[in-house]
């Protein structure tokens, strides 16, 4: 599971670390920051909810 939250976090900085400037790649960026968030906070509870005793 930290191998996956770690491929998302580096979309995520790729996205944000980009020079774009064609509008629909920018849109395209700001839905995969946004969905691949949304994936890593879900990740994060279930390795919570997992390690929990």
């Amino acid at each position: 599971m930290a191998d996956v939250r770690e491929h998302h976090s580096r979309a995520i900085s790729v996205c944000q670390e980009a020079s774009l400037t064609d509008p629909e790649i920018i849109e395209l960026c700001e839905q995969i920051v946004q969905t691949q968030q949304e994936e890593i906070n879900q990740m994060k509870k279930i390795i919570t909810r997992r390690s929990a005793p």
